[in-house]
């Protein structure tokens, strides 16, 4: 086994007529680097007799691709950037080109396969790290994984508002996605 970039890794098998699988280690892999690697295998007889040289070549890739980002779409909050939204949607950017995305929504638990450069999220909290995206390459390497870096409250749910008996709303105010709201009667005045 040789790489042309340099590296190269010898391995002897004695025959036995069946076929043998030739098991390259981590240490050989390591000398052999990743790159396209050339085999070259011949066989000798007890006689001294060796065949004419089979040639093969294979792609060693043992490097993981990069660490995907995510986002919310639009954090619809009263601030632009504490993680309280009305939209569920999640944007998963850093995506190579044919590599597999997955989706964690557990913190790592468990994953689901994700497609085109996005997710929607159910309603709720999220805790910080709980929602995770990562990439997997041809080669099977995985990312590590990347999760929100800070409490995300999904909340789809428009708030209701039940007015008194008597009182007329001056003002409706939601209060941070809690689906609270607070309202302030107009009174008639009296002497």
């Amino acid at each position: 086994f040789s790489r042309s970039q340099g590296g190269s890794v010898t391995k002897n098998l004695i025959g036995s007529g069946a076929n043998q699988a030739v098991v390259l280690s981590a240490a050989d892999l390591l000398a052999l680097g990743d790159g396209v690697i050339n085999i070259s295998a011949i066989a000798t007889n007890g006689g001294g007799t060796s065949s004419a040289p089979a040639t093969a070549t294979f792609t060693l890739d043992t490097s993981a691709p990069q660490s995907p980002s995510l986002a919310l779409q639009a954090d619809t909050g009263s601030s632009s950037k504490d993680g309280i939204t009305a939209n569920p949607q999640v944007l998963v950017s850093q995506l190579e080109s044919g590599n597999i995305w997955e989706v964690s929504t557990n913190a790592g638990s468990s994953w689901t396969p994700g497609s085109g450069n996005s997710f929607s999220l159910a309603e709720g909290s999220y805790a910080s790290n709980q929602v995770q995206v990562r990439q997997r390459d041809d080669a099977g390497n995985v990312s590590t994984a990347t999760g929100n870096s800070t409490t995300w409250l999904i909340d789809t749910t428009a708030p209701q508002f039940i007015a008194g008996s008597s009182a007329t709303a001056a003002a409706i105010l939601e209060t941070s996605g809690s689906n609270r709201v607070i309202y302030t009667p107009q009174m008639a005045a009296t002497e």
